[in-house]
């Protein structure tokens, strides 16, 4: 899983949530995440849309494609197409929770968001 969050306390917290539900999280500034992605086959990407420009996250959007990745996207707009493949959008402000909860769905491990923020 790729985590792509400039904010360094962002990455940590989310992180270690997913980390307590089981996950091997990644985290990667916008500059390197397409590459990590493709290097580490990543199940998921998480991205702040907030946090990136329209064409990193484009590209994010298309590499995640190329590896069959879901895509879970975090901002205060739709900054891409809510019908794209494999898109779940999360509006900001959340809560880490919910967010952890949703992340955890696209991997197809349900696990109720009580679990995921233990």
């Amino acid at each position: 899983m790729l985590i792509v969050d400039p904010n360094e306390t962002t990455r940590f917290v989310l992180c270690e949530l997913l980390r307590r539900s089981g996950v091997t999280p990644v985290a990667a500034g916008a500059r390197l995440a397409s590459r990590r992605a493709v290097e580490l086959s990543a199940s998921v990407i998480y991205i702040d849309a907030d946090a990136v420009s329209d064409a990193v996250l484009q590209e994010l959007v298309g590499v995640a494609a190329g590896v069959t990745s879901p895509i879970v996207v975090a901002g205060t707009n739709r900054p891409i197409e809510p019908s794209s493949r494999g898109v779940t959008f999360v509006r900001k402000p959340y809560h880490f929770r919910d967010l952890v909860h949703k992340i955890l769905a696209s991997l197809g491990g349900g696990a109720a968001p009580e679990q995921a923020a233990a």
